[in-house]
């Protein structure tokens, strides 16, 4: 039994095959760049589908499972301690290096955040759940107050942005910019607001440091929980207005693009179609980028090869980030992006949330 998969620019996003016994239902189907063939067995027997040159590639296992969002997320809130149990069951001569982001532990005497396993090895870790937000240390906020004070002649003058304090009253962040149960004087006197609660999270990628073992699927995260008690007059976009129903990493964060966990939110059902208006929208703050139908595509244009393979690994490296990932075509030193979201069928906010990361990467040294 054997069939082609032919993948071609501006293709179908999907195709599907029918395992009959000894014959494959479509033995010959077509796809755009990053689609999905299914395959369904309908045969009496059992049978697998596998990729004729090489058979089934080759992948690295965390926990018996390959590749983020399979792979195992530990969800633990910041500052609480991990301890490690690191087997390498690899039995063949290659070794692994296990590496934690945002993370280190003590080894024969040395702070590491990595360290590499050979055959059959194994060693215990424990490490503490780093914070999503990192806020200022208080005391040295306190001496910068006081700093601040007497270089203006006297308590008369005001000090430091917000009033000073602590950014960190207490095991959850405390009151910001204040020290007293609400936050302290916020702009050198008490503000009348009270602080609220928020949880934010971050994650943070757990991974064998041989590259390609990485690219093959030896990965996993760390997802930090933090509290924080923020006070709505402290983020100037709120206009004094409540928190509540908003994204804080919108307000605080809102030079940083968010990234987006597509695999989470399509478990709970498809992500929402936009509508023309919205595409429209989308792309008016998209220089350069056009609608085809159901995608949105540009060409980018470097010096020479190499510059282009650059430029496509940057945006792969965004693109495993967001769990999103777009059609690729490299013509020498043009390269062009086709984004839509296949398995909704058409636009979602995904395609224009990664688009605009792309935005952030590195220029085209020309005009496409």
């Amino acid at each position: 039994m054997t069939g082609v998969v032919r993948v071609v620019m501006g293709g179908q996003p999907t195709a599907t095959v029918t395992i009959r016994d000894n014959v494959f239902d479509r033995s010959d189907v077509t796809v755009g760049m990053g689609g999905m063939v299914t395959w369904e067995n309908k045969g009496i027997n059992e049978h697998t589908a596998t990729e004729a040159a090489t058979g089934t590639l080759l992948s690295y296992a965390l926990n018996g499972r390959t590749f983020v969002g399979n792979t195992p997320i530990v969800v633990a809130q910041s500052g609480r301690r991990i301890r490690w149990y690191v087997f390498n069951l690899d039995l063949e001569m290659t070794w692994h290096n296990f590496h934690l982001h945002g993370a280190r532990w003590r080894w024969a005497g040395d702070i590491v955040d990595t360290r590499g396993l050979s055959s059959a090895e194994s060693f215990v870790a424990d490490t503490v759940v780093p914070p999503v937000v990192l806020l200022p240390d208080p005391e040295c906020e306190a001496q910068a107050s006081d700093r601040t004070v007497s270089a203006h002649g006297g308590p008369g003058h005001p000090g430091p942005p917000h009033g000073g304090g602590s950014h960190a009253g207490g095991p959850h962040g405390g009151g910001p910019h204040g020290g007293g149960p609400h936050g302290g004087g916020s702009h050198g006197g008490g503000s009348g607001y009270e602080p609220e609660r928020v949880r934010v999270r971050g994650d943070f990628l757990i991974h064998c440091h041989v590259e390609p073992h990485m690219m093959q699927g030896m990965a996993g995260l760390v997802r930090a929980v933090q509290d924080l008690d923020i006070r709505p007059d402290e983020i100037p976009e709120l206009g004094g207005q409540p928190l509540s129903g908003r994204r804080l990493a919108d307000l605080l964060f809102s030079s940083v693009p968010p990234v987006v966990d597509n695999r989470a939110r399509r478990e709970g059902g498809a992500m929402p179609l936009l509508d023309d208006d919205a595409v429209e929208e989308g792309l008016q703050r998209l220089p350069g980028w056009e609608r085809r139908g159901d995608q949105i595509m540009k060409t980018f244009v470097r010096e020479d090869f190499a510059h282009a393979m650059t430029f496509v690994n940057e945006v792969a490296g965004a693109a495993e980030a967001a769990g999103h990932h777009p059609n690729i075509d490299i013509r020498w030193n043009k390269v062009t992006l086709v984004l839509s979201s296949h398995a909704e069928g058409g636009l979602t906010e995904s395609d224009f949330q990664l688009a605009a990361r792309i935005e952030e990467l590195d220029q085209p040294t020309q005009p496409a």
